[in-house]
């Protein structure tokens, strides 16, 4: 499994960074670099830090805390997610470190590069930082509610508007904090991620 999970990693990388990187190729290229054009970029590490394990405690609540009421309540299937592989594999070092290269990189990395990194930045830079962000943030709540669709109507809508807060909150994270870096909310997002991942597949 952590090989087979390394390659998808590797392919859903590609795949989300590879429409960012033709736009980039065709209309944006500068000096500056693809890395700087998708925000791909360190900041002050002490700012990171503080700013990004205040946001993970939000987007934990915001994010992960609907979903675990709707998979108590019997609601959500365990099923449709991803970790559903790493509860049947249980808890080992193997197990762990699958959980990592999802969480941190699979998910989190290529998810940030496309709609804070490539989306956000684009809508922000066309409508200004409050509509082009709402914008992108609905779209990530729409993409997260996809695994949703059996929930119900109302628990459905509760977990896109909750998703898309955070997805809000993340944009606000990278061009108000971050200065532009989608390092803070990388960080945000991986370790949201993480403590979700562990969770889903070896608590629930």
């Amino acid at each position: 499994m952590l090989v087979q999970e390394i390659v998808n990693t590797i392919f859903q990388l590609l795949l989300f960074t590879l429409i960012p990187f033709i736009v980039y190729l065709v209309k944006h290229k500068t000096n500056k670099g693809f890395l700087q054009y998708v925000g791909l970029y360190n900041i002050n590490r002490r700012k990171v830090l503080l700013y990004s394990g205040l946001f993970t405690i939000i987007s934990f609540i915001l994010m992960v805390g609907p979903m675990i009421l709707f998979m108590r309540s019997g609601a959500l299937n365990s099923d449709l997610f991803v970790q559903d592989a790493l509860k049947q594999q249980g808890l080992s070092l193997q197990s762990i470190i699958t959980l990592f290269i999802m969480a941190i990189f699979k998910t989190s990395l290529s998810e940030e590069i496309f709609f804070r990194g490539f989306i956000g930045k684009r809508l922000i830079n066309k409508f200004g930082f409050n509509i082009g962000n709402s914008i992108q943030a609905v779209l990530f709540g729409l993409v997260h509610g996809i695994v949703g669709f059996q929930i119900g109507i109302i628990n459905l809508l509760i977990l896109v508007t909750s998703t898309a807060i955070v997805g809000y909150l993340l944009g606000y994270l990278v061009e108000k904090i971050g200065n532009g870096s989608i390092i803070p909310s990388w960080i945000t997002h991986a370790l949201t991620n993480c403590i979700s991942f562990y969770i889903f597949a070896f608590v629930l």
